[in-house]
């Protein structure tokens, strides 16, 4: 193998690649975000999709909208799967929407992935729009 090729297998960032063409593919692999994902499971009758997907930083983003089930306070609306858990209990403030207008609604997010109701009683449409590192 000659020393050129040698040089397009080196990680230490320190390789002077003799093709401006490889040095363009290896900067472009460099950025890429490998991102994993998976989907919150739903009860106590909320219905709806909370996509969560993880970067290869860690960084988790939940993301989808919830539709009204038992609106009390500590009732869990859904669950994020074990690869997407937060290492400490998260509250946020999510968008709840009833027919009378909208309004802000705080939710918590805990380590055994459970998404809850925190105060109050819920609106009728809850969005989730959380992001966290794990």
């Amino acid at each position: 193998m000659a020393l050129d090729e040698t040089k397009l297998f080196d990680s230490n960032d320190d390789a002077e690649y003799s093709n401006e063409a490889m040095r363009e593919l290896a900067r472009e692999l460099k950025s890429l975000a490998l991102i994993d994902t998976g989907v919150c499971s739903t009860f106590n009758g909320w219905a709806g999709t909370v996509t969560a997907t993880k970067d290869h930083t860690g960084m988790v983003s939940l993301q989808g909208m919830l539709n009204a089930g038992t609106t009390t306070v500590n009732t869990v609306m859904c669950n994020v799967p074990n690869a997407y858990r937060p290492k400490e209990n998260i509250t946020v403030i999510a968008r709840s929407y009833r027919a009378s207008g909208d309004e802000v609604q705080p939710i918590r997010l805990s380590t055994d992935g459970n998404i809850a109701i925190a105060t109050r009683t819920a609106g009728e449409n809850v969005q989730i729009n959380i992001q966290y590192r794990v």
